[in-house]
Parts: C-alpha cells; structure tokens; sequence
C-alpha cells in the first residue's frame, strides 16, 4: 500500500479547502430569485397586436433584492425590460413587459421563456448574480388570424345586437282586434 506523500499536510490542506468551501457556500445565496407566475393580459393576440406579459418576482433571499433587465422571448421577438425593481425579503411584485406580435406572423402557439438579470445586497453593495430564467413546460403565446382580415369582428357583432335591440325597443305594437263584438 503507497501513502500520499506528506499525508498529514495533504489532509490539513484538503481538510482547509472544504472548510473555505463551506464557509463560501455559507454566506452566499443558496438559491436563486424565483419567478412564481407569467400571465399574458389576453388568451389569444392577432398580428400587430399590443399585449403585456406580467412577471410575478419573488424574493426567498434574506436580504434586498433588485431585478435589473427582464426580457421576454419568443419566436416572434425579443422584449426587454430595463429598470430597477427592488424587492424586500420575502416580499413578491408583478412587473410588466409589453411586447407587439408582428404583423407578418403567421396563426400558431409561440413558445416564450423569460430571462432575467438580479442583484442582491450584501451589507451596503450590491452583488450581481448569475442571470435566471422560466421557461414554461409546453405553455404558449396563441396568434390567431381576424375572422375577416381588416375588420374587427367584434364590433361588427357588437353593432348588430345594438341595431336589433333598438328595433325591437321602439317597435309599435297594435291593439288585438276582436271580431263579433
């Protein structure tokens, strides 16, 4: 059996080395900032509509939290966010992204993921970390074409039911004849 040269001091070393380890892991953030939900203000967008895309952040950190860019990302585009959101600990807050759908895109379901940028305090200076993102399994943004291309069938329907609403209100009725008397 061979023995490591110098074994006590390897050990020592070794040993030393898992302890800075330790004590690194110890004071920094375990765990990364945490995007508890990503909700679109429609169900559905047509090309060259305008939606907004809402992040809700949370902050699981024991110190101050300030997310710094956020962009969403679709196969449609890319949407940043440059700001400063600065949460407390434990505290959690929606931020809005609005982005356009092009108006060349064709009728589908769009894969999107959110990427993000944050720092955390540690005592008075903010630490950059590593950037974090969400990336839904299998949710999407819907594109669907206008029923008829140019016209906003809504309102069309809309102004229909005004039209036969106000007939129906201002149509006479006439007395019921009764024949024999």
């Amino acid at each position: 059996m061979s023995s490591l040269p110098h074994g006590g001091k390897f050990r020592a070393v070794m040993f030393g080395l898992l302890l800075t380890v330790l004590l690194v892991s110890w004071l920094l953030p375990s765990t990364s900032a945490r995007v508890e939900s990503v909700k679109f203000d429609k169900v559905s967008y047509e090309p060259g509509e305008t939606g907004t895309c809402t992040v809700k952040f949370v902050n699981i950190f024991d110190t101050k939290m300030k997310v710094t860019k956020v962009e969403l990302r679709t196969d449609f585009g890319n949407y940043p966010w440059t700001g400063e959101l600065i949460l407390k600990p434990g505290a959690s807050e929606n931020l809005n992204v609005s982005f356009t759908v092009p108006k060349d895109t064709k009728t589908g379901e769009y894969l999107f993921s959110v990427y993000f940028e944050f720092m955390v305090l540690h005592g008075n200076k903010w630490a950059k970390m590593d950037p974090g993102g969400y990336g839904p399994s299998g949710e999407t943004i819907k594109v669907t074409q206008p029923i008829i291309p140019g016209f906003p069938f809504e309102g069309i329907l809309i102004g229909l039911a005004l039209g036969i609403a106000v007939i129906l209100a201002t149509r006479r009725t006439r007395p019921v004849e009764t024949i024999g008397r």
